[in-house]
């Protein structure tokens, strides 16, 4: 398996894997040998399942178990405990269970107002403060 903040692939750039062509181009070309790949860096959890084309996209549902299958890959993005992108402003996070070779996003609630004076009171730009209210 292998673990990066964002794509494999240039990561001294840190492109974004938004979308099925991104993540067939990893796959096929940049980590054929990988079955499991897990990345954020878009602050958006998906998955990616590959056997063969087309790559099929999972926006997930954080009841949704999903069992890893012989014979396909596998792209995780676990989304964001910060700074969230989906449209959800609680934390997501994943969890990997070996034994049961079976994936969970998962999704917690935090002290959004606190985090958000925090934001302010460093200074940081005020959209920062205000994207973890909304999830965008």
């Amino acid at each position: 398996m292998l673990l990066c903040h964002g794509s494999p692939h240039q990561q001294e750039a840190f492109p974004y894997m938004l979308d099925e062509t991104d993540v067939a181009m990893i796959i096929q070309h940049d980590c054929p040998a990988q079955p499991l790949i897990f990345v954020g860096h878009t602050h958006r959890g998906t998955t990616y399942i590959c056997r063969d084309q087309p790559v099929l996209r999972i926006w997930e549902d954080p009841q949704t178990t999903i069992h890893i299958l012989p014979d396909h890959r596998y792209v995780f993005n676990v989304g964001s405990v910060g700074q969230p992108r989906a449209g959800d402003w609680r934390a997501s996070y994943g969890i990997f269970d070996t034994e049961a070779r079976s994936f969970e996003l998962r999704r917690a609630e935090y002290d959004v107002d606190t985090a958000s004076e925090k934001i302010v009171r460093l200074g940081f730009p005020l959209t920062l403060s205000e994207r973890l209210f909304l999830g965008l």
